[in-house]
Protein backbone atom coordinates (compact mmCIF):
# COMPACT_ATOMS: atom_id res chain seq x y z
CA UNK A 1 0.00 0.00 0.00
CA UNK A 2 1.46 3.59 -0.60
CA UNK A 3 1.37 6.06 1.71
CA UNK A 4 2.07 10.08 1.19
CA UNK A 5 3.63 12.24 3.37
CA UNK A 6 1.67 15.66 3.97
CA UNK A 7 3.18 18.40 6.02
CA UNK A 8 -0.33 19.41 7.22
CA UNK A 9 -1.68 16.96 10.02
CA UNK A 10 -5.38 17.65 9.66
CA UNK A 11 -5.12 17.35 5.64
CA UNK A 12 -3.44 13.77 6.55
CA UNK A 13 -6.10 12.89 9.25
CA UNK A 14 -8.46 14.00 7.08
CA UNK A 15 -7.40 11.89 4.30
CA UNK A 16 -7.01 8.81 6.36
CA UNK A 17 -10.49 9.30 7.85
CA UNK A 18 -11.61 9.54 4.05
CA UNK A 19 -9.70 6.32 2.55
CA UNK A 20 -11.15 4.55 6.06
CA UNK A 21 -14.38 5.96 5.36
CA UNK A 22 -14.04 4.43 1.75
CA UNK A 23 -12.79 1.11 2.42
CA UNK A 24 -15.84 0.90 5.13
CA UNK A 25 -18.29 1.71 2.60
CA UNK A 26 -17.50 -1.14 0.05
CA UNK A 27 -17.32 -3.66 2.44
CA UNK A 28 -20.90 -2.71 3.80
CA UNK A 29 -21.89 -2.73 -0.15
CA UNK A 30 -21.28 -6.66 -0.03
CA UNK A 31 -19.05 -7.19 -2.86
CA UNK A 32 -19.54 -10.91 -3.43
CA UNK A 33 -17.56 -12.75 -6.51
CA UNK A 34 -19.66 -14.72 -8.43
CA UNK A 35 -22.94 -14.08 -6.71
CA UNK A 36 -26.31 -14.94 -8.52
CA UNK A 37 -28.83 -12.39 -7.79
CA UNK A 38 -27.62 -9.07 -8.95
CA UNK A 39 -30.04 -5.93 -8.07
CA UNK A 40 -27.81 -3.63 -10.43
CA UNK A 41 -28.94 0.14 -10.22
CA UNK A 42 -32.07 -1.28 -8.66
CA UNK A 43 -32.66 0.54 -5.12
CA UNK A 44 -34.60 -1.46 -2.19
CA UNK A 45 -34.69 0.77 0.50
CA UNK A 46 -30.80 2.11 1.45
CA UNK A 47 -29.48 -1.40 -0.45
CA UNK A 48 -27.96 -1.73 -3.82
CA UNK A 49 -26.24 -5.46 -4.32
CA UNK A 50 -24.04 -5.83 -7.54
CA UNK A 51 -22.29 -9.30 -8.20
CA UNK A 52 -18.87 -8.86 -9.05
CA UNK A 53 -18.77 -11.34 -11.71
CA UNK A 54 -22.10 -9.93 -13.49
CA UNK A 55 -20.24 -6.55 -13.38
CA UNK A 56 -16.75 -7.70 -14.72
CA UNK A 57 -18.81 -9.80 -17.40
CA UNK A 58 -20.69 -6.14 -18.32
CA UNK A 59 -17.38 -4.52 -18.35
CA UNK A 60 -15.79 -6.76 -21.12
CA UNK A 61 -18.85 -6.77 -23.25
CA UNK A 62 -18.22 -2.72 -23.28
CA UNK A 63 -15.17 -3.03 -24.77
CA UNK A 64 -13.96 -0.01 -22.56
CA UNK A 65 -11.71 -0.27 -19.68
CA UNK A 66 -13.41 1.08 -16.96
CA UNK A 67 -17.54 0.91 -15.57
CA UNK A 68 -18.93 2.83 -13.36
CA UNK A 69 -21.54 1.25 -11.20
CA UNK A 70 -22.23 3.38 -7.90
CA UNK A 71 -22.83 7.01 -8.14
CA UNK A 72 -24.40 8.06 -5.02
CA UNK A 73 -24.09 11.59 -3.32
CA UNK A 74 -20.78 10.14 -0.68
CA UNK A 75 -19.60 7.82 -2.90
CA UNK A 76 -18.72 6.35 -6.43
CA UNK A 77 -17.58 2.65 -7.42
CA UNK A 78 -16.50 1.16 -10.79
CA UNK A 79 -14.71 -1.46 -12.16
CA UNK A 80 -11.35 -1.19 -14.16
CA UNK A 81 -9.86 -3.72 -16.82
CA UNK A 82 -6.95 -3.48 -18.33
CA UNK A 83 -5.36 -6.17 -20.31
CA UNK A 84 -1.54 -7.89 -20.10
CA UNK A 85 0.47 -5.66 -22.14
CA UNK A 86 -2.03 -2.56 -22.42
CA UNK A 87 -1.14 1.33 -21.38
CA UNK A 88 -2.80 3.12 -18.64
CA UNK A 89 -3.78 6.15 -20.28
CA UNK A 90 -5.56 7.64 -17.02
CA UNK A 91 -4.68 11.58 -15.94
CA UNK A 92 -4.98 12.71 -12.26
CA UNK A 93 -8.21 12.81 -11.26
CA UNK A 94 -10.21 15.58 -8.49
CA UNK A 95 -10.79 12.84 -5.76
CA UNK A 96 -8.69 10.84 -4.25
CA UNK A 97 -9.33 7.14 -4.99
CA UNK A 98 -9.03 3.09 -4.11
CA UNK A 99 -8.26 0.45 -6.10
CA UNK A 100 -8.72 -2.96 -4.40
CA UNK A 101 -6.86 -5.51 -6.73
CA UNK A 102 -9.37 -8.42 -8.19
CA UNK A 103 -7.53 -9.92 -10.34
CA UNK A 104 -4.17 -9.30 -12.14
CA UNK A 105 -0.39 -8.66 -11.71
CA UNK A 106 1.83 -5.34 -12.91
CA UNK A 107 3.44 -2.87 -11.73
CA UNK A 108 1.42 0.63 -10.20
CA UNK A 109 3.56 4.59 -9.82
CA UNK A 110 2.26 7.38 -8.09
CA UNK A 111 4.23 10.17 -8.63
CA UNK A 112 7.92 8.52 -7.92
CA UNK A 113 6.77 6.03 -5.69
CA UNK A 114 6.46 2.51 -7.67
CA UNK A 115 4.96 -0.81 -5.79
CA UNK A 116 4.40 -4.53 -7.19
CA UNK A 117 0.78 -5.20 -7.70
CA UNK A 118 -1.05 -8.44 -6.87
CA UNK A 119 -4.76 -9.40 -6.33
CA UNK A 120 -5.86 -8.65 -2.80
CA UNK A 121 -3.60 -5.22 -2.22
CA UNK A 122 -5.47 -2.10 -1.62
CA UNK A 123 -3.98 1.42 -3.35
CA UNK A 124 -4.37 5.02 -1.78
CA UNK A 125 -4.02 7.57 -5.00
CA UNK A 126 -4.20 11.28 -3.53
CA UNK A 127 -6.42 13.43 -5.53
CA UNK A 128 -4.12 15.26 -8.55
CA UNK A 129 -1.21 12.78 -7.75
CA UNK A 130 -0.17 11.42 -11.34
CA UNK A 131 -0.35 7.67 -11.13
CA UNK A 132 -0.56 4.57 -13.61
CA UNK A 133 -0.56 0.91 -13.65
CA UNK A 134 2.26 -0.59 -16.12
CA UNK A 135 3.83 -3.95 -16.87
CA UNK A 136 0.77 -5.79 -16.60
CA UNK A 137 2.18 -9.49 -16.87
CA UNK A 138 -1.62 -10.87 -16.07
CA UNK A 139 -5.28 -9.09 -17.39
CA UNK A 140 -6.12 -6.30 -14.33
CA UNK A 141 -9.36 -6.43 -12.97
CA UNK A 142 -9.52 -3.29 -10.22
CA UNK A 143 -12.43 -2.85 -8.10
CA UNK A 144 -12.19 1.52 -7.90
CA UNK A 145 -14.01 4.14 -5.11
CA UNK A 146 -13.78 7.32 -5.68
CA UNK A 147 -14.57 9.90 -3.06
CA UNK A 148 -17.32 12.38 -3.16
CA UNK A 149 -15.95 15.80 -1.90
CA UNK A 150 -12.39 17.21 -3.39
CA UNK A 151 -10.13 17.67 -0.57
CA UNK A 152 -9.52 20.90 1.05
Amino acid sequence: MLSFQDPNPKSMKNRTLSLFLLVVAGLALGFTYGRQTVINNTQAGDLEQFAMADLVDSLKASGRPYLPFLNRPTLRCGIYRLEAGATDGQSPHQLDEVYYVLNGKCRFRVEDQEVAVHPGDVLFVAAGATHQFYDIEEDLELLVFFSAKAPE
